[in-house]
């Protein structure tokens, strides 16, 4: 099924671009941004919908090395990405204020999501990993079957109507 992740997302948030902008413009721009070399599947969105807000409350941005402050700060478990090693390259936030990465990995280029929540309870983690890619961890968790739970600090993704809006950033 993982090759149906963006046929599943489409069904449940149609894209919609602001600009009609073409996908090789918007790979173009992801291409030069610091040389990250993102995973198929976050290149995929991109190609699908470009950057953006989902539902009113993730918005997906272009992706960028996280300062070592930061994650010094927030007592990071991954350090951020270098070519050589691995590590995170940040990529999206909520309204809520939680961070959310890609791990990458050194094998294949590909990687899963991490979400650093800015609002966390008693024995819950502030970092979560989810062992999946973007796709599926968006379906998953529009459709409230994300292994692990909600990955956010606010709900307004968990397990919402369909259609779910996509809101196309002005650059």
């Amino acid at each position: 099924m993982p090759g149906d992740w963006l046929e599943r997302l489409t069904s449940q948030m149609p894209p919609r671009r602001a600009d009609g902008g073409s996908p090789e413009r918007r790979l173009g721009e992801l291409a030069s941004a610091d040389e990250l070399h993102m995973p198929s599947d976050y290149v995929r969105f991109v190609e699908a919908y470009g950057f953006g807000a989902v539902g009113d409350y993730l918005i997906v941005d272009r992706p960028a090395l996280p300062p070592a402050e930061y994650l010094e700060e927030y007592e990071s478990p991954y350090r951020a990405y270098s070519g050589n090693c691995g590590g995170v390259i940040y990529f999206a936030t909520t309204a809520d204020a939680d961070d959310v990465f890609y791990l990458l990995n050194l094998h294949d280029g590909e990687g899963c999501v991490v979400v650093k929540r800015r609002h966390f309870y008693g024995a819950e983690e502030m970092w979560k990993k989810f062992d999946c890619g973007l796709l599926e961890f968006l379906v998953l968790t529009l459709d409230a079957q994300l292994p692990g739970g909600n990955p956010f600090s606010g709900t307004h993704l968990w397990g919402r109507d369909k259609p779910v809006k996509f809101v196309p950033s002005a650059y």
